[in-house]
């Protein structure tokens, strides 16, 4: 189920972004979740994490935690 994966997409997407600084917006339907959420924000055509606060909270080793937990939660489920 493509639902299971979506929050590591999201992640995945949230990680490339704070890493590179900015990405070149898509608008796809994970960059449209990742707005909503409040944690990027868009600007000339680019996505960026919205502030330096959020940058600093929610940085690698919390986005590594966080894969991680939805990984072990969805072999707990496969097996």
């Amino acid at each position: 189920n493509s639902d299971e994966h979506k929050p590591i997409q999201l992640l995945e997407l949230y990680s490339q972004i704070w890493h590179q600084g900015t990405i070149a917006a898509v608008n796809s339907p994970e960059e449209s979740e990742l707005l909503l959420s409040g944690l990027v924000v868009k600007q000339q055509g680019t996505l960026r994490v919205h502030s330096r606060i959020y940058k600093s909270i929610f940085d690698h080793s919390w986005i590594q935690q966080q894969i991680e937990a939805l990984s072990s939660k969805a072999y707990d489920y496969d097996s």
